[in-house]
């Protein structure tokens, strides 16, 4: 996260969040970076500075997200809940009631098959392997493997893992626990409960870095002058078409079909 006074950024992972946090420490002077992907809390809201968050393209974060896998191994935080058998209670020590998930959780992560997700993060540029782990990650009894608390959220059987992660890094931060308590039966209450609950008031979108940029920082008074190379860039074929059959667009295009509508995607 970056936080200054005047402009908080806020990051969804694999938004090209390197690239925008270091322009932003850049141009905003006396503004500073925080820990990776942390959360705000109730004083930085109340402070109410300009919050920002970034987006990509639903097809192309899904490859992203799974190729920097491929590179990072077990430095990537994705990978290492498919593989690793995350057994400590602790781990879902936020989650309140929920008892009976919590016992299907430490199941799941007792019969979990780590080679299995191995062998799809063995190469960045292997189609086959992307378009198995995105059917396991979003459409298969496999996703249970993952040991995250998207399996405990309203979400986890009828939308995707990026919708997921949007919600729980732009949700105001005493409205997060709603989306472990069944308060998103359904795309209009999921509509709903975003249009309540979002803080962020200016969206990056990846795919027009340096223009929503030069939009935040113009919001704040500041003129865009320091531009840097991008950075962080992953060992993948960028397109999309390579990666994705008809099944696998569709199956994104269905589960994360909030994000494709509200950021105006195609």
């Amino acid at each position: 996260m970056f936080l200054s006074k005047e402009l908080c950024y806020v990051e969804l992972e694999k938004t090209a969040v390197n690239y925008i946090r270091e322009t932003f420490l850049k141009n905003i002077k006396n503004g500073k970076i925080t820990g990776a992907h942390d959360f705000v809390d109730k004083n930085i809201i109340l402070e109410n500075p300009l919050f920002v968050g970034s987006v990509r393209n639903p097809y192309d974060w899904y490859i992203s997200r799974w190729s920097y896998g491929c590179m990072r191994q077990h430095n990537d935080s994705l990978f290492r809940n498919l593989i690793k058998k995350r057994m400590r209670v602790s781990r879902n020590k936020e989650i309140n009631a929920n008892n009976f998930k919590k016992i299907q959780f430490l199941i799941n992560q007792i019969t979990k098959s780590g080679n299995y997700w191995k062998k799809l993060y063995s190469d960045p540029r292997n189609p086959k392997n992307f378009r198995s782990w995105l059917k396991s990650l979003l459409n298969s009894k496999k996703k249970k493997d993952l040991a995250e608390h998207y399996f405990f959220s309203n979400l986890y059987n009828n939308f995707g893992y990026l919708t997921y992660r949007y919600l729980i890094m732009f949700t105001l931060p005493e409205k997060r626990h709603k989306i472990f308590h069944n308060s998103i039966q359904s795309y209009d209450g999921l509509l709903k409960f975003d249009s309540e609950n979002n803080y962020i008031n200016q969206f990056i979108k990846f795919e027009n870095l340096n223009e929503g940029l030069e939009a935040s920082l113009k919001k704040i008074g500041i003129e865009f002058k320091d531009k840097l190379n991008k950075l962080n860039v992953s060992e993948r074929i960028l397109d999309i078409d390579y990666y994705y059959d008809k099944e696998t667009k569709n199956l994104v295009k269905n589960f994360d079909r909030f994000i494709f509508e509200k950021h105006d995607y195609n």
